[in-house]
């Protein structure tokens, strides 16, 4: 007989009211944290005028963030921005980009204090998916930074940098 009843009442809940009433609630949440998170970033943010940055991107200490020019930040950015953090025009970051200007100074007592170092990301840099930036590093001009790399010195103008460990790639001139 439970089972019965316990059928019986899933069945009722798949075609009610209530499993409409239950999503819609859910899809209203989602739109509303959207509409927060983008107002959140543009009043903190002077995100310039044809710039994209998804929803869900994370901004740590935003008043230390500069724009100057277009952007384009995809889903789950992090921009830990504990020192300065400067974009060029024409700057991309991929899916899951993390960029984190602090560190723990290791060689000190416990607790660890943090310290921190500004990252410069110049004009036309793309930086591809899940690719970490860390503290003190420039990236010079057109540069690529591929997937997945952890960046932690600086690096040139009109680079490639791919894989573990990074490699350059010399750059072919245009035709």
């Amino acid at each position: 007989m439970k089972n019965t009843l316990k059928d019986i009442a899933e069945f009722v809940f798949q075609f009610s009211i209530v499993k409409c009433f239950f999503r819609a609630l859910i899809t209203l949440g989602i739109g509303f944290d959207r509409f927060w998170t983008f107002a959140r970033a543009r009043s903190l943010l002077d995100i310039p005028k044809g710039s994209n940055c998804h929803w869900s991107v994370v901004f740590k200490c935003p008043e230390n963030i500069r724009f100057s020019g277009r952007v384009m930040l995809s889903p789950g950015c992090v921009i830990g921005a504990m020192s300065p953090v400067s974009f060029g025009s024409e700057v991309r970051l991929s899916q899951g980009v993390h960029i984190e200007t602090a560190s723990l100074d290791i060689n000190g007592e416990l607790p660890y204090k943090h310290i921190a170092k500004p990252i410069t990301i110049e004009d036309g840099v793309w930086i591809g998916a899940h690719s970490i930036i860390l503290a003190g590093v420039t990236i010079g001009k057109n540069s690529v930074i591929g997937a997945g790399v952890v960046v932690s010195k600086s690096i040139p103008e009109n680079s490639i940098v791919v894989g573990p460990g990074f490699r350059f790639i010399e750059r072919k001139e245009k035709y």
